[in-house]
Parts: C-alpha cells; sequence; structure tokens
C-alpha cells in the first residue's frame, strides 16, 4: 500500500537567493555606455532612453534649434543616471520586502497612444517655445 504524502513539513523546502543591484553600478554604467548602461537598472528606462530621447534630439536638432538641442543632451546623462539609480533602489527595496521583481511590460494600448500624445505634444510645446524665443 503507497501513501501519498501531503505533510509539507516533508517536503524539502527551497530558497532562492539573488543578489541586490549595486548603485554604484547604476551610475557608472549610463556615464560609460549611456542609455545602453541603463538597461542593467531598468529595462525600459533604457527601451526609453535609447529609441525616443534620441530620436527627439536628432530631429530638434534638424530643424535647427542648436541651443535647445545642447540643453537636451546636456540633460540626457543626468536623467539615465537618476532613473537607474531609482530603478536600483526600487529592485533592491521589492527584493527585501519579497515582492516580484521582474518588470511587467503589461501596457495597454490606450497606455502607449496616451504615452504617444503625451510624447508628441510635450515636442510641440518644446517646438513652439524655442520657436518664440530663440528665433
Amino acid at each position: 500500500m503507497t501513501t501519498n504524502q501531503t505533510d509539507n513539513s516533508a517536503r524539502p523546502q527551497i530558497i532562492v537567493a539573488r543578489a541586490q543591484k549595486s548603485a554604484g553600478i547604476s551610475i557608472i554604467l549610463p556615464i560609460l555606455f549611456g542609455s545602453l548602461g541603463l538597461f542593467y537598472s531598468s529595462i525600459s528606462g533604457g527601451l526609453i532612453m535609447t529609441f525616443l530621447f534620441a530620436p527627439g534630439l536628432l530631429a530638434i536638432l534638424a530643424m535647427g534649434h542648436y541651443i535647445v538641442t545642447i540643453l537636451f543632451a546636456l540633460a540626457y546623462y543626468p536623467i539615465c543616471i537618476i532613473w537607474g539609480i531609482r530603478a536600483v533602489n526600487k529592485y533592491n527595496d521589492k527584493l527585501i520586502k519579497g515582492e516580484d521583481t521582474t518588470e511587467n511590460f503589461e501596457y495597454s494600448t490606450y497606455d502607449i497612444v496616451m504615452f504617444l500624445l503625451l510624447s508628441a505634444y510635450a515636442f510641440c510645446a518644446i517646438y513652439a517655445i524655442t520657436d518664440i524665443f530663440f528665433k
């Protein structure tokens, strides 16, 4: 006669150990590699800074607004560094609390459309301001 073990104390416990991410590395990588270094801290941050910031910067440059392009380019590294530090701190806090640390990419079509519309609005507002003050 075989018996099924339903007692949880008889089962071996599995412990998963994960290392915390380093805030120092999250500063150094964006300094060395820009938005590619941001992928260590935040995948979504790396994607946004790689595929939205650079084309936006090139579009402003193509319009001939050199001063605005320089100002935005100077903001690039601080944005990457701050984003990386915040993402690492959030990851480490979740890890300590025992929460799920994976980045979720569950964005609805509404979220994506609203993000694109907000980005287009911000771009037009920046263009209008630069057109008024730097013309």
